[in-house]
């Protein structure tokens, strides 16, 4: 098996992918495409709208190395089969933050960006060790919050994460934010989304969706769990 010696950067087509046990859809559909699948279950001491999300409980580093946090054996066994040689962090995942995302960091060739006082002691000692330049920011889920483009480029709606890029050489033209959820209009809860665009020099649009109403019967539920829980 080639694997991709850069994360994030495959040269080719993928062909195995970490992805949650409970995105059923997506499996198929990867599976659909002939892309090997590692299901990863949900980790007891997460929240139960992050419990299975694979960028908490996986990191690559590159070739066939990883990081791993609290995953299941089932999950470990299947990678260790594909020839990925794993290493456990140092702390198991909690519930509360930092202790759920002691993980996530965005590897951009020799750059990381990640929030070294939530991070695992392993993962800091194995970034040392390999002379990795650390772009440090204060959003802990700082993977969650970026799509990464190639080496000096990313995509993210963190304001903080686009600040601390561009001050190390990953130049940015414009910031886009978009965030969906509910919100109360005159004692009635509708369904909308938001974005917001703004480039360098400070100039910004911003706009909404259409709105739907929401029945009172799953309010509750969206407000203790998520809109997407509660959808699904």
């Amino acid at each position: 098996m080639n694997y991709i010696e850069n994360p994030n950067f495959p040269k080719g087509k993928s062909t195995v992918v970490a992805v949650s046990s409970e995105a059923k859809d997506v499996i198929d559909a990867l599976q659909s495409a002939k892309i090997c699948v590692v299901p990863v279950d949900p980790c007891s001491s997460l929240p139960e709208g992050i419990a299975s999300h694979a960028d908490l409980q996986l990191l690559h580093l590159g070739s066939n190395s990883m990081l791993t946090a609290s995953c299941s054996n089932k999950c470990e066994e299947m990678l260790k089969s594909i020839g990925f040689d794993l290493k456990a962090a140092s702390s198991p995942l909690g519930e509360k933050y930092p202790a759920d995302c002691i993980l996530n960091a965005a590897i951009l060739g020799k750059n990381i960006i990640i929030n070294p006082a939530a991070a695992d002691k392993l993962l800091m000692e194995y970034i040392y060790s390999n002379n990795m330049n650390i772009i440090a920011v204060n959003q802990g889920y700082s993977n969650c919050s970026i799509l990464s483009v190639c080496s000096d480029a990313i995509i993210t709606s963190d304001r903080g994460i686009a600040k601390a890029a561009e001050e190390n050489g990953i130049d940015a033209d414009f910031y886009v934010g978009i965030e969906s959820g509910i919100v109360n209009f005159f004692d009635n809860w509708y369904i909308t989304n938001f974005a917001v665009i703004c480039d360098k020099n400070g100039y910004y649009s911003s706009g909404t969706s259409a709105s739907f109403p929401v029945p009172q019967k799953h309010v509750n539920s969206i407000q203790e769990k998520t809109l997407g829980h509660v959808m699904d």
